[in-house]
């Protein structure tokens, strides 16, 4: 009976994390800021502009494997866009499908409540962080 006793406390203590996918399609990401550890000039200038660019973006993350950028304020101006989403074989990298272009993102942090995935701008030389929060 000891030994059941201590199957039962370890199946009752185990935390089971719920999937990256499951994270990922569960809510709507808001665009929260965007980082990166470059102090060049060109770099600097990138993440003012495209933190007011991005300020109200929503991302939307399918089971179907699609997704879609939104945003809300200036979408006749901006465009909503998409695709198709999928995650590398070990789950670190989430590659987007659409408009024709291919784009790998590293995923730095994907729990309940964020989202942070890592870009390298080849034009710079430089790798861009783009972090959402959960709406």
């Amino acid at each position: 009976s000891c030994i059941l006793i201590a199957v039962i406390f370890n199946i009752s203590s185990c935390s089971f994390e719920p999937s990256k996918t499951k994270l990922l399609v569960q809510s709507i990401w808001k665009f929260n800021d965007m980082t990166s550890a470059s102090s060049d000039s060109l770099a600097l200038s990138k993440l003012k502009s495209s933190k007011l660019f991005l300020a109200d973006q929503e991302l939307r993350f399918k089971v179907d494997s699609t997704f879609l950028s939104l945003f809300p304020s200036h979408a006749d101006v901006n465009g909503n866009s998409g695709g198709k989403w999928k995650f590398s074989a070990d789950q670190t990298k989430l590659i987007m499908i659409g408009n024709g272009n291919e784009s790998t993102w590293d995923v730095e942090k994907l729990d309940k409540e964020s989202l942070v995935i890592k870009h390298r701008d080849l034009n710079l030389n430089v790798d861009f962080s783009y972090h959402y929060r959960k709406k």
